[in-house]
């Protein structure tokens, strides 16, 4: 199947991509240049739009770690009706295997908490309460002992965090391509990203992959090799055991709310495993 970019070029489909929970992904070609590309849709069309809009606000930063965005038409796709589209460049990669990826993988996040918050992206900003909010109320059901963690964690009410960077909002391993050209990290689906601590990005990145299914010989390693990526371009934020609890409270907090779905993991996995990285009982010290 093909369709016509708005910039002329006609796109030749060529495969669905592993997607997100949020949207479908293809593979697709320019007919006359031959260049990859990923087209995107699906989901809610406010989420691909700021998407489109974080992205091209950082395709003007050299350095960048995200996709190079192309444009973002309505194309007719199979199963979408002239839907909300957003043309990326491809990536050849693969997501993080090696102790080396995951060191790409936290040293692309902490260039990306680098980036000036300067002009458009200002415009991502999010309360902090805001983005706490789904962890403080299972804590405050389902964890008692982890309610005073997330408060410690927060700013007092109402104000922003000291020094907020640009946050991926999903930084997950499943969210990072290693280059096979040049073996740097390239992190995808921003559609969550937004104006805040840098904590969020690295506990998440550190959570999930703890949580992967691995030996945790295995498990360990990669999060030291992601750690030393991060701390080789940023300093890591105080209380790392704390930000990689709450993590898991934000992840429990969203299975829980799509338990009724087939793909969603029980919630009480990741629970069970912020208990532990915050040293369940007690609060913080």
């Amino acid at each position: 199947m093909t369709a016509a970019a708005v910039t002329g070029s006609t796109l030749r489909l060529e495969t669905a991509l592993p997607g997100g929970h949020s949207h479908s992904t293809y593979l697709a070609r320019e007919t006359r240049t031959g260049v990859a590309v990923v087209l995107k849709a699906g989901g809610d069309p406010a989420r691909l739009a700021r998407e489109a809009e974080i992205l091209a606000a950082l395709a003007g930063i050299p350095g960048a770690p995200c996709p190079h965005p192309m444009e973002a038409p309505r194309l007719p796709l199979p199963g979408h009706s002239r839907r909300q589209l957003l043309i990326l460049r491809y990536v050849p990669g693969h997501h993080p295997r090696t102790l080396a990826d995951y060191q790409a993988f936290g040293a692309s996040l902490a260039i990306l908490h680098n980036t000036p918050v300067t002009g458009a992206l200002r415009a991502f900003w999010r309360p902090p309460d805001e983005l706490l909010r789904p962890a403080r109320i299972l804590a405050a059901t389902a964890a008692p002992g982890l309610a005073g963690l997330i408060d410690a964690l927060s700013p007092p009410s109402g104000q922003p965090w000291t020094d907020p960077v640009l946050t991926h909002g999903d930084a997950a391993p499943a969210n990072a391509v290693i280059c096979h050209r040049h073996g740097r990290a390239v992190l995808i689906d921003f559609e969550n990203a937004t104006i805040a601590h840098p904590g969020l990005d690295i506990g998440r990145a550190v959570f999930l992959t703890d949580l992967a299914g691995a030996p945790a010989g295995q498990r360990s390693a990669r999060i030291a090799a992601l750690l030393t990526g991060y701390a080789r371009h940023r300093a890591l934020p105080d209380h790392m055991n704390w930000w990689i609890a709450a993590a898991g409270l934000q992840i429990a907090a969203w299975r829980h709310v799509h338990r009724a779905r087939a793909d969603v993991r029980p919630g009480q996995i990741a629970l069970d495993r912020a208990q532990r990285w915050a040293g369940f009982p007690g609060h913080p010290r």
